[in-house]
């Protein structure tokens, strides 16, 4: 065994190409947060929220820190990623302790995000159902959209799944991963093609056209809600507010950061990637700036050709407001109305329907691929038990953490669940526990970012063993870490301030924690005679 890391090579293999390097960033990413942030933050932020400008502002974090995270990967790139780099250069505990915050936010959100797939399958379902006018369909999704005791069951049967395919390796967790990301984005282009269509089509008037023809317009069917120009009346009591920067830039702190967040996911499975100096910058830098167009110009094209229905729409679903006798009768999502436009084609409109909830499924490995791969990297640094460092034969999976990780996921199967069960969860509601989760990640965010302005000048032996790029003589990563630093400080006040009061004991306790496991290992260590000063002027070995 070595004095100094847990063994002399990891057992990880590299087996993840460029195409799982960028399908991991972008399935990560896209799901809830564009399919229903961008529509539903309008309740929350207010009528004059710039979505797409929110998006295009919380892109600028985004991209910078992506593309410093690629720069770092292709330095070292090891499994755990950023815990490595933060701990080699701001100091063994800051890395450990920005990763501890990472891991118990994305950890806790596999779980959270099952839930929300059962949730978001039965939406997708009622809007399917709703707009083809099929009452069998509507009433699956209902179901799914409704029952808590359905939530727990799924959530933890697809915990469960995605439990057992991560121990498969991450070849077999590749596989699925890009067959779901195909299905998605073929959605996706079906999506932004209604889109497109309405808006060069007339906009407004195409939505008003297909809405009355809808079984949502039509008096004496059985998804009658009202007709388009009522639905506008009962939206202009909210006062259609003009553009408000406030209320985008508080959109953009938390609605928007916490839909991007995720695009550094390929840095903490660094171990796995295959030729790294190349599929890191295909797969962070790329990889981002994808989502961020996509963001940007579907939310524009939506917003640009129905916006002033689809704020209206999202007033009464929010508020409950009852016309002509009768209850919004689906939920305002960003499929719901590109599924409306297509109502006269069931096929289309039903796909498109579920687009969103196929998104939201593929978040979910990587985020247990991910976070189990953080602990895994601590162990092989001796920061944690050495029992999570062990990597199976067969499947080349570190079995240890990722039972470990998932186990944390199903608990946050019953904390989202307990909001809808009369039982107040210990994080509290559900946009308290998004700015947690956003909060826990940018610390992740903020520390690499300030890592990234260090490098060049406290290691530059690592600095240059990656793509040490120069903008005369200044490192360019010095330059994206300043730049993602400065925004990902303003995320991180923003966040904290969000985050209810009653979720910062939680958050004390959990940090508390941190200290005590990491005290006792070094001491552990020094006990064994490990040099443990050595492991921290190193990389961990292949």
């Amino acid at each position: 065994m070595s004095k100094t890391f847990a063994r002399d090579a990891t057992g990880l293999v590299r087996e993840i190409g460029w195409f799982t390097a960028m399908t991991t960033v972008m399935c990560y990413v896209i799901g809830g947060g564009i399919n229903f942030q961008s529509v539903r933050t309008v309740a929350v932020a207010g009528w004059g929220t710039n979505v797409p400008l929110g998006f295009a502002i919380g892109a600028v974090p985004a991209v910078c820190t992506a593309w410093a995270f690629a720069l770092m990967a292709t330095s070292m790139p090891r499994s755990g990623g950023p815990y490595v780099w933060v701990s080699r250069v701001l100091g063994p505990y800051a890395g450990f302790l920005a990763s501890w915050a990472w891991w118990f936010g994305t950890a806790t959100a596999y779980g959270s995000l099952a839930v929300w797939d059962v949730w978001f399958w039965g939406l997708s379902l009622q809007i399917a159902g709703a707009s083809t006018n099929n009452i069998g369909t509507y009433n699956s999704g209902t179901v799914l959209a409704t029952n808590p005791v359905a939530w727990i069951v799924i959530g933890i049967i697809i915990v469960v799944i995605f439990w057992v395919l991560a121990i498969m390796g991450v070849d077999i967790y590749g596989k699925v991963l890009n067959a779901s990301f195909i299905i998605a984005v073929i959605g996706s282009f079906i999506t932004i093609g209604v889109y497109a269509g309405a808006f060069i089509g007339g906009g407004e008037a195409a939505m008003a056209s297909a809405w009355n023809s809808s079984p949502f317009g039509t008096p004496g069917t059985q998804f009658y809600y009202a007709s388009y120009n009522q639905i506008i009346a009962a939206g202009a009591v909210a006062g259609q507010a003009p553009f408000d920067f406030g209320a985008t830039m508080t959109f953009m702190a938390v609605g928007a950061i916490w839909a991007y967040i995720g695009y550094t996911a390929t840095a903490f499975i660094g171990g796995e990637v295959k030729s790294p100096k190349r599929n890191m910058l295909i797969g962070l830098g790329l990889g981002t700036i994808l989502i961020a167009v996509y963001y940007v110009g579907i939310s524009g094209l939506m917003y640009g050709s129905v916006g002033v229905f689809i704020k209206s729409y999202t007033y009464c679903d929010v508020n409950g407001v009852v016309l002509n006798g009768n209850s919004p009768p689906v939920v305002a999502l960003l499929p719901t109305f590109a599924a409306i436009l297509m109502h006269t084609n069931p096929a289309v409109a039903v796909f498109i329907a579920v687009t969103g909830a196929i998104w939201l499924a593929n978040d979910i490995p990587p985020f247990l691929i991910t976070s189990s791969r953080t602990l895994f990297a601590w162990a092989f640094d001796r920061a944690f038990p050495l029992k999570f460092a062990e990597v199976s034969d067969r499947w080349h999976s570190p079995v240890w953490a990722i039972n470990l990780t998932a186990i944390l996921g199903l608990l946050g199967v019953f904390q989202t669940t307990g909001e809808d069960m009369g039982v107040t969860p210990i994080l509290g509601t559900w946009f308290a526990v998004i700015a947690t989760q956003t909060f826990l990640d940018t610390i992740m965010m903020w520390a690499g970012c300030l890592t990234a302005m260090m490098l060049p000048y406290m290691r530059k032996d690592l600095f240059e063993k990656g793509a040490a790029f120069k903008l005369g003589p200044v490192p360019f990563l010095a330059v994206l870490g300043f730049i993602g630093f400065v925004a990902n400080t303003y995320v991180l006040v923003v966040s904290a301030g969000a985050t209810i009061p009653g979720g910062v004991p939680v958050l004390m306790v959990w940090f508390t924690l941190s200290v005590i496991i990491w005290l006792w290992m070094q001491n552990k260590n020094r006990e064994m005679g490990i040099d443990v000063d050595t492991i921290y002027s190193e990389i961990p070995p292949e």
